[in-house]
């Protein structure tokens, strides 16, 4: 009787903890920030995620037993990975601090293309569900992972694998023999990931954002050159794994060095751009603007100084994080309304300033007219609306200091507000 009496005690111990931790599980999963996304993010997500999952049941469910030399490429490739993962694991980590919720190349993607150009479509996924499931150990070890973001990145992974390496192969693709034609497939495989990329990713971002334009959240030029790089490397690496497969290492030594370079000039981009506003700051734009007004000469500029109306009492009302969206909408339609070479900056709080080079006082005060009336257009949670008073100054054929159109415009901005406010002013 003893015994059954430990036995059950024991068997009640189990029962009561798996619950406790079925239990514990459950709760942090509905913890996650994925549910209090609205049912348009929420429902593609899903859908994405699925489809990954089942891009990796169909394929290995009905694929045939690779060759023993592919089992040892792909074994190559993870083990770069893994290997230049942790190798450059201080230097990702202090990049993603930079960099959080901005886009980013994506290293893992010079193996995981690779593994297309290389591997049967069955091991290729094998390979990028290895590559990721380090990449979430590591960001599990350092607490750096947002879970639902990780799994959708994946998802989105493995749904251009499976496509690309179908393609790949359907075309007749192979780097056995490395001729005109097969460069042709390689390079039309490459811009059907981008593509994939983009038409896949874009989606969830908006939807999950809800940003005033679909342009802010494509990618910058910048990022999508360090992606074609790092793609293009990744050609290079599969050509040596089907070549010299020990000389592969070697390609990791390049990637090493991108990544570097990479890093250092997101340093000088942090220094210089104001995060809420994706503008530049004040510093990096009076420099800007100092080396414009000097190539300009005598030649006619105009600045414009925006300050937003009552921007305090949208903060009290609204709290600061739609004040933030406030400011990055008028920086959205600053950008869009002015030319791509005018110097755009944050001037400091919800001021914004801008130097338009060849730009005469009636084209100026014409420009600042329609910018108010676009930044008119900005609603905070759809029940208040954002004005702007505008001052306005220019050289008109003088030689002046930055800091004089400055006070002229400071001077002029102020004379709107004491107008009325949502005013276009000259000084």
């Amino acid at each position: 009787m003893p015994t059954r009496g430990r036995l059950s005690a024991i068997i009640i111990s189990l029962v009561f903890g798996l619950r406790n931790f079925v239990a514990n599980r459950r709760n942090r999963l509905l913890k996650w920030r994925l549910w209090s996304l609205d049912r348009a993010a929420l429902g593609y997500i899903l859908i994405v995620e699925a489809v990954g999952v089942g891009a990796v049941g169909v394929v290995l469910g009905t694929a045939t037993a690779p060759r023993s030399a592919a089992w040892l490429q792909c074994a190559v490739l993870l083990a770069m990975s893994i290997g230049y993962a942790e190798a450059s694991d201080r230097v990702e980590r202090f990049r993603r601090f930079l960099c959080v919720d901005k886009s980013m190349p994506n290293y893992n993607s010079v193996l995981c293309f690779a593994g297309v150009l290389v591997l049967p479509t069955s091991l290729a996924l094998l390979l990028v569900v290895g590559i990721y499931a380090h990449s979430y150990l590591r960001g599990r070890r350092h607490q750096t992972i947002t879970s639902y973001r990780f799994l959708f990145t994946a998802a989105v992974i493995l749904i251009m694998t499976t496509v690309c390496s179908f393609s790949f192969l359907a075309m007749g693709g192979g780097l056995a023999k490395v001729g005109p034609v097969d460069a042709v497939i390689v390079l039309a495989v490459l811009a059907l990931h981008e593509a994939l990329n983009l038409v896949l990713l874009t989606p969830a971002v908006y939807l999950a954002a809800r940003p005033p334009s679909l342009h802010a959240v494509l990618p910058e030029r910048r990022d999508v050159a360090y992606e074609l790089a790092t793609l293009l490397l990744s050609v290079l690496t599969a050509v040596v794994t089907v070549h010299a497969i020990w000389f592969a290492p070697i390609s990791l030594v390049v990637l090493a060095v991108w990544h570097r370079a990479s890093l250092v000039t997101q340093l000088q981009r942090v220094a210089r751009i104001d995060s809420k506003t994706g503008l530049l700051n004040s510093g990096a734009w009076r420099e800007l603007a100092e080396r414009q007004l000097a190539q300009a000469g005598t030649g006619v500029v105009s600045l414009l100084l925006i300050d937003l109306d009552h921007f305090k009492k949208i903060n009290d009302a609204y709290g600061h994080l739609a004040g933030d969206r406030a400011l990055r909408a008028v920086a959205d339609a600053m950008i869009a309304e002015l030319r791509g070479y005018d110097a755009v900056g944050r001037y400091g709080g919800e001021e914004f300033i801008a130097l338009l080079p060849r730009t005469s006082r009636p084209d100026a005060v014409a420009i600042a007219q329609r910018l108010r009336t676009v930044i008119a257009e900005v609603s905070v949670l759809e029940q208040r609306r954002v004005t702007a008073s505008i001052g306005v100054s220019s050289t008109n054929g003088r030689k002046l200091v930055l800091n004089d159109l400055i006070e002229a415009a400071d001077r002029a901005m102020y004379s709107a507000k004491a107008d009325g406010r949502d005013k276009v002013a000259v000084g």
